[in-house]
């Protein structure tokens, strides 16, 4: 080899053997067992890993269920709110009357024109176990962009806190707003 060229070799490492070789593989076979023994899981371990996710799923159950109900509640505010913005927008663009009807018995509010009672196609179905109350049979939209005073609460008929959420208007200026009802 000349000074430019590398070389490289295997180590080996010399272990003496001072016992037969049938001892010899006996100590190493069990020298392997114990490697394979610490490096899988005990039955001890296994248990208390599914008992912590049990303990942290028995926790999380009920807070995702109440995350879930809030979410649709929210959820059926907002296409309330929605509804009557688009029906309050309908109203000028298409220069009639509109009233928003309550419709008990198919559990939906649904549009129409006044003067032609013809139904306009958007509905919003009522969520079961959601309910509202509100003092006016129908609600008024005109075309120049006023609509009739009312005020409808919603709230959830399982909720525990009584929550409820008010939408109203003033009617003279058009605004519709959102409130939470302490």
């Amino acid at each position: 080899m000349g000074m430019n060229e590398i070389s490289v070799h295997k180590l080996q490492i010399y272990r003496p053997n001072f016992f037969s070789p049938a001892l010899n593989h006996a100590i190493n076979s069990t020298y392997r067992q114990k490697v394979r023994a610490k490096s899988a899981f005990t039955l001890l371990e296994l248990l208390l890993t599914i008992a912590l996710v049990g303990i942290i799923l028995g926790v999380s159950i009920p807070s995702l269920n109440r995350s879930i109900k809030n979410t649709k509640f929210r959820s059926f505010v907002d296409k309330t709110y929605l509804f009557l913005d688009y029906a309050k927008n309908h109203a000028v663009l298409k220069s009639v009357i509109l009233q928003m009807r309550f419709d008990q018995e198919e559990n939906q509010i649904f549009l129409e024109e006044r003067e032609t009672k013809q139904r306009v196609l958007r509905t919003v179905k009522i969520p079961e176990k959601m309910s509202f109350e509100i003092k006016e049979e129908e609600i008024n939209f005109y075309p120049d962009g006023t609509l009739q005073k009312f005020e409808i609460i919603i709230y959830d008929e399982d909720d525990d806190s009584n929550r409820r959420i008010k939408i109203s208007s003033k009617g003279f200026d058009g605004k519709i707003v959102v409130n939470r009802e302490e």
